[in-house]
C-alpha cells in the first residue's frame, strides 16, 4: 500500500522546462510542459512562482519517458478514503491503469517522505505527467 504525500509544498524543489527538455533529450515520443509552466512558455518568459512542473505524455508511450527517468523514483498517487498516498511505480504498475498521473523524484531525497523534497517532472499523458493524447513535440 502507498505511504500518505506530506503537504509541505515548499519543501519541493521542482524543475524548470529546461531540465525537463534536458532529462528527456533522447525521448521520442511526443511530450510537452503542460498547466502553469505551459502558459508562462506561451507568454514568453516566467510570470510567477511555480510549484511543479508538469509534462503531458501520451498514455501509450508513457514507458519510454519512464525509462528515461530510470534514474529517478516514479509514485502514482492517489486517495484512499480522505488520506492522499503514492504507490511506488516499480511496485505497482498496474496502478497506472487507473490513475492519471506520477510523481518523480530524486532518489537523493529518500529519507523524506514521498513528495516531501521531490522533484515532480512527469504526469502521465500530464514530477508530474498524466494522460493525455496530441501533444506537440517539443522543439
Amino acid at each position: 500500500m502507498g505511504g500518505p504525500i506530506d503537504q509541505a509544498w515548499e519543501k519541493w524543489d521542482a524543475w524548470r522546462p529546461a531540465e525537463a527538455a534536458r532529462v528527456l533529450a533522447e525521448v521520442r515520443a511526443p511530450w510537452c510542459v503542460a498547466a502553469g509552466w505551459a502558459i508562462d512558455l506561451f507568454l514568453g518568459g516566467q510570470r510567477r512562482e511555480h510549484e511543479d512542473l508538469e509534462i503531458a505524455v501520451p498514455g501509450a508511450r508513457f514507458g519510454e519517458v519512464a525509462a528515461a527517468l530510470g534514474d529517478y523514483e516514479l509514485y502514482v498517487p492517489g486517495r484512499i478514503g480522505e488520506r492522499y498516498v503514492a504507490w511506488p511505480l516499480a511496485e505497482e504498475p498496474e496502478r497506472l491503469e487507473t490513475h492519471n498521473q506520477t510523481l518523480v523524484r530524486e532518489p537523493a531525497t529518500a529519507g523524506a517522505s514521498t513528495s516531501s523534497a521531490s522533484r515532480p517532472t512527469a504526469t502521465r499523458g500530464s514530477a508530474n505527467a498524466t494522460r493525455r493524447s496530441g501533444c506537440p513535440t517539443p522543439t
